[in-house]
């Protein structure tokens, strides 16, 4: 085989590939933002053993054991002590944000911003008490989480590689709860759209490809083709 047959195939090889991780890519980023309008439309309720990306973390709490809860989105989720989801269940916070505070009982208090209510859960995620409070949602909201030892919990990043870090008295800082790679391409808005942009691209410059640098494998010398064989026959 020549060597440009062999060029020939390996711009092919490129190609294809190319064109299936690109569409897999942006399948993946626009999984993540249909995901992302389901969920944050409210009328989805996932399970309490589904973890759902941290898309948009927006409060952190925590319990006398070390317990995290973190609100995302329209839902709050349990992880222990080392990071690992326990359950989560849904808020009726009607599409907007909500600030979170856990009491010296492990009850989980919730301010909404939109409806204005005050709402409180148990460990199990059962709520047990709810009441009208505009001003509640002020009164926690941005309050810092601190367990029996001191150390203080904060939000970061919570848009691109969201997280939750615990700081200790010596000012020593840790990812306790971070995001799965499993589950940081279906997050949105921003990582699912870089997803979904970056596969459009691959897939069209695998596309293109084959026109921008593929060159016609080179002809035997016995091959002729009619307009060349027509030629021949005028020269005799």
């Amino acid at each position: 085989m020549s060597d440009g047959s062999k060029s020939i195939r390996r711009l092919k090889v490129w190609s294809r590939g190319l064109r299936v991780g690109g569409t897999a890519l942006a399948v993946w980023g626009g999984l993540g933002w249909i995901a992302f309008a389901v969920l944050a439309s409210g009328v989805v309720h996932l399970p309490g053993w589904v973890e759902v990306p941290m898309g948009e973390l927006q409060a952190v709490g925590v319990a006398s054991d070390g317990s995290i809860y973190c609100g995302i989105g329209d839902r709050i989720q349990m992880y222990d002590h080392s990071g690992r989801f326990v359950r989560g269940w849904p808020v009726p916070a009607a599409g907007g944000a909500f600030g979170m505070r856990v009491d010296g009982n492990d009850r989980i208090h919730i301010g909404t911003a939109r409806s204005e209510m005050h709402l409180v859960f148990d460990r199990q995620g059962r709520l047990i008490e709810e009441n009208r409070n505009p001003e509640y949602f002020f009164e926690i909201a941005g309050a810092r989480a601190v367990d029996g030892n001191g150390c203080r919990y904060t939000l970061r990043s919570p848009h691109l590689f969201p997280g939750v870090v615990r700081i200790d008295p010596s000012r020593a800082r840790r990812t306790v709860v971070g995001v799965r790679w499993y589950l940081w391409p279906l997050q949105a808005p921003l990582p699912a759209l870089v997803l979904l942009w970056i596969g459009l691209g691959l897939a069209a410059v695998g596309k293109g490809l084959p026109d921008l640098f593929l060159i016609p494998e080179p002809r035997s010398a016995g091959s002729q083709g009619p307009q060349s064989a027509a030629s021949m026959d005028r020269v005799r």
